[in-house]
């Protein structure tokens, strides 16, 4: 249809990338695949290397979804081998190097995943841009918080949260301290991880993020519990349980619930001690 209306090569591709992205948030994994590939054929006509790599993440992402896990990882390996045939330093290629790190952190390939988010970090930092520096620090905080290597991971979120605070970047500020808190949790110091989790919370309802706020909630809810505060914690569950109803999310719903119920046990259970 599109070649009809005489669309160039380069709209076609990203217009049916676009669809690629639609038919995955509403679930028609078929026509997503269908989409993506169409896209990939345009980029690779066109020897447009980086976008080719991108498209390939995001069918190797649909692959993993639907468990096809070895599909998965070859989609990984052929937009790694683009990445790496790059010449020259851009910010399309250093996000594209991110992307592709989250993918393998997602598979628990951590030391891939670090290796390329080290990559692009250098490339952000020799470009000089300070806001993808600091995303890219927290990206390279979330690797190491994974690997289980929490000092690693607090270090860089402190560097991502310098980064985030100069520029003026509320919801970055807010992702960086409540992934400081979790630590904080891993390190049985429920007390500084509240403290944490609450500026982050005010942070992201500044920010107008609900979604946020509801993590942020049942993070506050996990503190609450740790430090054996029962009854706020059911409340910080239940507010953020209403968040969840609100959006729909029904993944969250469900586990919301299971948490807000374990707590509401604990307190039955001490009642009937007491």
């Amino acid at each position: 249809m599109y070649q009809r209306l005489g669309a160039g090569e380069d709209t076609l591709a990203s217009v049916y990338a676009w669809l690629g992205r639609t038919y995955r948030r509403q679930g028609s994994h078929e026509n997503a695949e269908s989409s993506y590939k169409q896209s990939l054929a345009h980029y690779q006509n066109m020897e447009k290397e980086i976008d080719s790599a991108f498209v390939l993440i995001q069918l190797a992402d649909l692959a993993f979804d639907q468990a096809l896990a070895e599909q998965g990882r070859a989609y990984l390996k052929q937009s790694e081998d683009l990445v790496n045939g790059a010449h020259g330093t851009t910010h399309s290629l250093a996000r594209v190097r991110r992307e592709l790190a989250d993918q393998y952190l997602w598979q628990r390939n951590f030391a891939k995943a670090e290796e390329l988010h080290l990559l692009g970090l250098q490339d952000f930092v020799v470009l000089g841009n300070k806001r993808e520096i600091a995303w890219s620090l927290q990206a390279l905080g979330d690797t190491y918080l994974q690997r289980g290597d929490h000092d690693k991971a607090e270090e860089q979120y402190h560097h991502a949260l310098r980064y985030f605070t100069e520029l003026g970047i509320l919801h970055g500020r807010g992702y960086a301290l409540d992934h400081l808190a979790m630590i904080k949790l891993k390190r049985e110091k429920p007390a500084e991880a509240r403290q944490l989790f609450v500026e982050a919370l005010e942070l992201f309802r500044a920010s107008g993020l609900k979604d946020a706020v509801g993590y942020l909630l049942f993070n506050l809810g996990d503190a609450e519990q740790a430090a054996g505060k029962w009854n706020e914690a059911v409340r910080r569950y239940q507010e953020s349980l209403r968040i969840w109803e609100e959006l729909g999310n029904t993944d969250r719903i469900l586990l919301t619930k299971q948490r807000r119920e374990e707590v509401l046990r604990k307190v039955k259970d001490t009642n009937k001690e007491g």
